[in-house]
């Protein structure tokens, strides 16, 4: 009765062990599993990282292009109306000395 008591225990003992080490089998694999989560999702942030960089830069040049022809297109309004104005005094002095000699 001894021994039978001894082997049950023996078993249950083992049996014990065998689902702990089954626990942590299934523990390290689902740690395994977060960790190529964790390198995917880490690689997807640097890709979007690395977009963000290409379009701000892209965003930047447009923004630099527009500029540019922003002050050119400002320029060239600023040059007609000088000219608008240059033309205006000339046709009030053209109008003046046709009604002087009226």
């Amino acid at each position: 009765m001894k021994l039978n008591i001894r082997r049950q225990k023996k078993e249950v003992k083992e049996q014990h062990v065998k689902e702990v080490l089954g626990q942590c089998t299934h523990i390290h694999q689902r740690r395994e599993e977060m960790a190529d989560k964790i390198q995917k999702i880490s690689g997807q942030t640097q890709q979007l990282r690395a977009e963000i960089k290409s379009l701000r830069d892209v965003c930047g040049e447009e923004t630099e292009k527009a500029q540019a022809i922003y002050n050119t297109l400002s320029a060239a309004v600023d040059k007609l109306h000088q000219r608008i104005q240059a033309h205006s005094r000339d046709l009030k002095l053209a109008a003046a000395k046709m009604s002087a000699n009226i």
